[in-house]
């Protein structure tokens, strides 16, 4: 065990630095940190340069700016006290969107909503691209093996859920994509 001057026992050998201190380490308890108790069993917690929390698993149900958020889950920061993303533990309507329990909710660095769960990023249709003549029948050589995926859904022609989280086709005129090949092997 390590005690840290801020008062907090860090595991030994589970520490990472940045410059100015400590920027990973897992705690040997659930302790409280800036007023927050985070659980040792969890992710983090992780610090910024300044020595605060930007990252780390709280061990109880916690109230920041009147949201109550879920013991047990994952909470970031922008800032200290000032909450990037979170899973609420209870219905709350802020800035007129409304959250159920377990839902996530992020803010912008200036404390506004951002709602990822109903922004799709992937919604707007790409720009067409035009390959130029003089590139097909050409080989060319890459640092990662590539491949062509067939066989991929049309976003269209799913749910949204799966159009969100899986690959999909985004045109008509496409039939493929071109993917980086991965190995199983290290």
């Amino acid at each position: 065990m390590i005690l840290c001057s801020r008062g907090y026992s860090l595991k030994k050998g589970v520490i990472g630095f940045h410059k100015s201190g400590i920027s990973v380490a897992r705690l040997t308890s659930n302790q409280t940190i800036g007023g927050i108790e985070y659980l040792a069993s969890g992710l983090g917690p992780f610090f910024n340069e300044n020595g605060e929390v930007v990252n780390a698993t709280l061990a109880r149900d916690t109230e920041i700016d009147g949201i109550l958020y879920m013991a047990g889950q994952q909470i970031t920061f922008h800032s200290k006290g000032r909450v990037n993303s979170g899973r609420v533990a209870r219905a709350v309507q802020v800035q007129a969107a409304s959250y159920s329990p377990g839902d996530m909710i992020y803010f912008d660095s200036k404390g506004a909503v951002r709602d990822l769960n109903r922004l799709n990023l992937f919604n707007a249709e790409p720009e067409p691209v035009t390959v130029a003549k003089d590139y097909i029948g050409r080989t060319f050589a890459t640092t990662r093996p590539l491949a062509y995926q067939v066989g991929l859904p049309r976003r269209n022609q799913v749910s949204r859920y799966i159009a969100d989280n899986s690959l999909t086709l985004f045109t008509e005129k496409a039939d493929r994509r071109t993917t980086v090949l991965h190995t199983l092997c290290n």
